[in-house]
């Protein structure tokens, strides 16, 4: 009988590790453990419970100390009785006598499934916290179970938290639908409470996951991804570089027909994600990271370790962002200060600081300012000059008439004129030739001729629209780079000393003096 109630026990201890997922040694423990603290508070004696795999039975064993005058008759046995049990059983032995578990009664019985069913409760815990403490880092698909101080998300054999700070902005749940969230913490709970399983959406590694799973290249390490800013909900930036020439990294993250992207669009509630390719150089980088605004030109300030970028008026609003948005992501991204000015902007700052150059040096406000529009804006006045060129030899045209018309009826008080006219015609004459000497002095000392450009490169500079030095400094390096014979590096340069050269030094000064 014995061992048909253990054959039922141990088909029922099978049954329950099958609905519960849990290997039959843990149930059986717990049923070991149950019995023996049920025997215990019932006899307040001494228990033991052996589980004897092979056969599959449980046996129950109470244990007496052998000594010669019996005082508690629930803990000891004298040695005649106990060595009826154990033949060589001596005094201060142990002797174990096998108990039947269907005599613990039904209370007992009752204790025992209580024990039993928290201890199989222990075992899920300590099987939930095993299961999910390696995945933290994970990108998991779960189900809205319930809605209670955040989201409460069914993983199947588990339940998971989305606090609110970790929802997305705008986001709204309700019970069934599916999301995807990325593992933040897995930590045991206390006072009998399942493990913490907590979830996030707003996380920057969220979206590299994302990636990971949505772009093969980034999972099989061809392209990484090097750095991600994010504002949840509104805007992304990511950059990415690839490991293989042969494979771009921004149109491997897009997809066939922005395929890849959209999907991960679609999965975040439409944020805007801007894919940059990396790049070492601080300056591309920056002008890469203000996207989507075109950028003209793009410095670093080493002594202040920062970014300068240079856009054109209608480019500004939207290299900023709303509320700067755009512009603090791309800081964030490239970990870098970024100043972003407009053409405008850059000069009017140049012309203020050319003209307190020129005023410092004692030139005063009007020659500073003839300097500067001589230099800065040398196409202008050409024209301005040409056109009051033509309006002199107007004059004289109609002068000429004039005096033509007249000499019939003049005296010789009127010839006596004519000579003094031609004399001051020809000092007039001397002085435009002067002056035809000091444009050529003029031309000769362009200040493009301080760049120290062979002759054929500055005729290529001219014929491109960069006519002088200010048309240089507010250029941008790819502008530069499409003229023949300047690569990436010569075009850097000349940028640079183009601006250095319009911080006018000491001895250009100096030189102006001496010219007037």
């Amino acid at each position: 009988m014995l061992e048909n109630m253990n054959r039922e026990l141990m088909q029922l201890l099978e049954q329950v590790a099958r609905e519960k997922g849990l290997p039959l040694k843990v149930i059986v423990e717990a049923m070991i453990t149950a019995i023996e603290l049920a025997a215990r508070k019932r006899d307040k004696a001494k228990f033991d419970v052996e589980y004897d795999e092979a056969s599959g039975t449980i046996r129950l064993f109470e244990i007496k100390e052998v000594v010669e005058t019996v005082i508690n008759p629930r803990l000891e046995i004298d040695l005649a009785h106990a060595r009826k049990i154990k033949p060589d059983a001596v005094l201060g032995d142990e002797v174990y006598i096998e108990r039947d578990i269907s005599e613990l009664g039904r209370i007992s019985a009752q204790k025992a499934k209580q024990i039993i069913n928290q201890k199989v409760k222990e075992a899920e815990k300590q099987k939930v916290y095993d299961q999910f403490k390696d995945r933290i880092g994970d990108v998991i698909l779960g189900v809205v179970q319930r809605i209670e101080n955040g989201v409460v998300v069914s993983l199947g054999e588990a339940e998971a938290i989305l606090p609110r700070r970790e929802q997305i902005p705008g986001e709204f749940y309700k019970r069934g639908d599916k999301l995807r969230a990325y593992i933040t913490e897995v930590k045991m709970g206390s006072s009998g409470k399942w493990p913490q399983i907590v979830l996030s959406r707003t996380c920057d590694d969220f979206l590299i996951r994302l990636f990971e799973i949505e772009v093969p290249e980034i999972a099989e390490g061809i392209v990484q991804i090097v750095g991600v800013a994010r504002e949840p909900g509104n805007r992304a930036k990511i950059g990415v570089r690839s490991l293989d020439r042969n494979v771009d990294p921004v149109g491997a993250c897009v997809g066939m027909r922005g395929a890849r992207i959209q999907s991960i669009v679609r999965e975040l509630r439409g944020e805007k994600i801007d894919i940059i390719e990396w790049s070492d150089d601080p300056a591309l980088l920056a002008s890469r990271a203000v996207t989507p605004a075109k950028v003209l030109t793009a410095s670093v300030n080493k002594d202040e370790k920062s970014v300068d970028i240079v856009v054109e008026d209608d480019q500004l609003a939207l290299a900023i962002g709303k509320r700067g948005q755009n512009a603090k992501l791309a800081v964030r991204l490239t970990k870098c200060r970024i100043n972003i000015t407009s053409e405008s902007e850059r000069r009017i700052v140049i012309q203020e600081s050319f003209e307190k150059a020129l005023t410092h040096a004692g030139l005063g406000e009007s020659a500073s300012q003839h300097v500067v529009t001589q230099t800065a804006f040398p196409i202008q006045n050409e024209q301005e000059d040409q056109e009051e060129s033509e309006d002199i030899d107007d004059m004289y045209e109609q002068d000429d008439e004039n005096d033509l018309y007249d000499r019939d009826d003049l005296d010789q008080t009127d010839k006596q004129d004519d000579e003094n006219d031609l004399y001051e015609q020809d000092e007039l004459d001397e002085t435009e030739e002067q002056d035809d000497e000091n444009d050529l002095y003029e031309q000769e000392t362009d200040p493009l001729l301080m760049l120290g450009l062979e002759e054929t490169t500055l005729d290529l500079l001219v014929e491109s629209g960069f006519s002088s030095l200010e048309d240089i400094a507010l250029s941008s390096v790819d502008d530069l780079t499409s003229i023949p014979g300047i690569d990436y590096r010569k075009a850097l340069r000349l940028v640079e000393q183009a601006r250095q050269l319009l911080e006018i030094s000491q001895s250009q000064i100096s030189e102006v003096r001496t010219d007037e």
